[in-house]
Formats: C-alpha cells, structure tokens, sequence
C-alpha cells in the first residue's frame, strides 16, 4: 500500500507503477527488463494455491490466472512487449519465452484447466507431448549447482504439476525428469524442497518429515539478522574437490558456458553454517559457508525462509 512504509520508500526512489485495489493505492517497482519466467512462476503459484485454499479470493484469483494464462497463449508463449527492444548491447533483454521449459508450461495449462476445465483443455492436450522432453531440463540442471535457485523454481512448478495432473502418460514421464533432479538434490537439506517431494512421493514422508523439522530447528538458531556470527566453526567439515559445469551471464543478453574444479562440503553443511542468503534461504545452495560477521547485520531475514515450509509442513503433518 501507497501508504506503507514500504510504500512511501518506493515512491521516494521513482520509477514506480501504481494501482488502486479495493479503494486503496498500491504501489510497486517499474523495471524495463520485463516480466521474467520467475516472475510468472511464483504468480502462478501463489494464485493457484489461494484459489484452491482461500474461497473468500478464489473468483479474483481465477480471474488473474485466467488473464495471465490467455495473454501467454496468445502470444505464443514469448514475451517481448513489456520491454525495449533487444538489439544485443548491454542493459537490453531479449524475450521471456517457454521453449525448453515444458515442465512449467503444463503445469500453468494444467492450472487453468483445473479453474476452467473446458477452456483450456485443448490447449493442454496440444502441449501434453511435451512431457516427452521435460527430462532433457532437468538433466541439464545438473550439471552444477550454480544458479541454484533454478532448482526453486523447478519445485515450484513440479508441486502444482503433480497435484493436478490426471493423465497417466504424462504424470510418467513428469516423474522420470522429477527422479533426475531429486537425485541430485533430494539429500540437500532444504526444507523447502522435501515438503514438496513428500506431496509427491508420500512414502518419503518417515524420512524427510523429520528432515525439515531440523532445518527448521537450525535455520532458527541463527541470527534473525542477515549477518553470520562473529566465529563460524567448520573444523568438522571435511572437503573435496570436484568439477562443476555452468553458465555465466554476460553483457547484451549472452552468456558463455565453462566448467571448473570446486571444492564442496562432503555432505550439505547444516543451516547456521550457511552463508547469509540475502534472499529466499530454500533457493541458496547448502555447500558455501559463511565466514565470519559476513552479511548484512542491518538486514532482516526473509520471513518467508520460515513461515512457508512451516505453515506448507503444518498442511502435509510435517509438524
């Protein structure tokens, strides 16, 4: 709201949009890069969720699914129009666009075909032989934990698939791509991620359910500051090196591919031995240490770090 101490902050700084909801002004960040296919992913989820959650919300949340789903389809799946030309120089951005990431875009159909059975099922029958090639993504996300939110928004789109899928063919070939990436990060830790393989897989339920708890336990000896402490004790962690394949973005849109030898924790380091994420602490990768008093000490840590796997552990029996 305009009148938040949020919002009076953005409206300070410029370059700003604003709306009126419900009789009261909001206001949020204008950039020019446009909407990103992160962007939409946490929209679709969050909607989706409430729709199936909150009936008070659920016509204004069937609504906005329905506008954004439409706008996508109409266009193609490719985005370009809410940003400036891409001409290949710095600070310019080419389109948000679904080619390679047939895992989100069935799960967005599969969304409105669950609100709106009858006005998207032929455009989710078109796209279901996309299932097909969803592993090659996921393999691909493997080859190093750079980037790590990748795998953030991967389980973010695969709970919402596997909730709502009804066709046998596709679910198969979904879960093949999802045995791919749970190999490479089911052992990590994140609270995050194992509440939603056990919405997937319930008999993983006696393992992992405990799992969360302690990260949870973990996460909340830590400072509620985005700051680590003045000592971080790693004597206990053993090392080794290993290859690490990934990209790395560059001036213009581009990027350029290259690998290197790392050295990792042999096992993904508990959550107070952590660096201070900055963000989301579920999308940060569980193998870089914080050194000491590193961090931000003026910073609060995102509350969704906690509250989400909490409340999402509450609704599964975690808790």
């Amino acid at each position: 709201p305009l009148a938040s101490d949020v919002g009076q902050t953005i409206q300070r700084k410029g370059a700003f949009g604003s709306a009126t909801l419900y009789g009261e002004t909001w206001v949020g960040y204008q950039g020019g890069n446009g909407i990103s296919r992160d962007q939409y992913s946490g929209v679709f989820l969050g909607l989706s969720m409430a729709w199936e959650l909150v009936p008070a919300v659920r016509a204004d949340c069937q609504q906005r699914l329905e506008q954004m789903l439409d706008y996508l389809i109409a266009r193609d799946w490719i985005i370009d129009e809410d940003r400036a030309t891409w001409n290949g120089t710095t600070g310019s951005r080419g389109p948000t666009f679904w080619a390679g990431v047939n895992y989100q875009k069935l799960a967005f159909l599969l969304i409105g075909h669950r609100i709106n059975p009858t006005k998207y099922a032929a455009e989710l029958a078109q796209a279901g032989p996309l299932s097909e090639t969803a592993w090659i993504g996921m393999w691909t996300a493997t080859f190093g934990v750079d980037h790590y939110y990748k795998y953030n928004l991967n389980h973010g789109g695969l709970y919402n698939y596997f909730r709502l899928e009804t066709d046998q063919k596709r679910w198969q070939d979904l879960r093949r791509a999802y045995s791919i990436l749970e190999r490479y990060v089911g052992h990590h830790r994140n609270a995050h991620f194992d509440l939603i393989q056990t919405s997937i897989d319930p008999s993983t339920e006696a393992v992992l359910f405990p799992s969360v708890r302690e990260a949870l336990r973990q996460f909340l000896q830590q400072c509620h500051r985005e700051v680590a402490p003045a000592v971080v004790d790693l004597s206990a962690v053993q090392w080794v090196n290993l290859p690490q394949f990934g990209y790395n973005n560059t001036g213009g849109g581009g990027f350029t591919l290259g690998g290197q030898s790392k050295q990792f924790p042999t096992e993904p380091l508990d959550v107070f031995l952590r660096k201070p994420s900055g963000h989301f602490q579920w999308q940060r990768d569980p193998f870089t240490p914080a050194q000491p008093n590193q961090g931000n000490p003026r910073l609060e840590k995102c509350g969704l770090d906690l509250v989400l796997p909490y409340w999402m552990g509450r609704y599964f029996g975690a808790f």
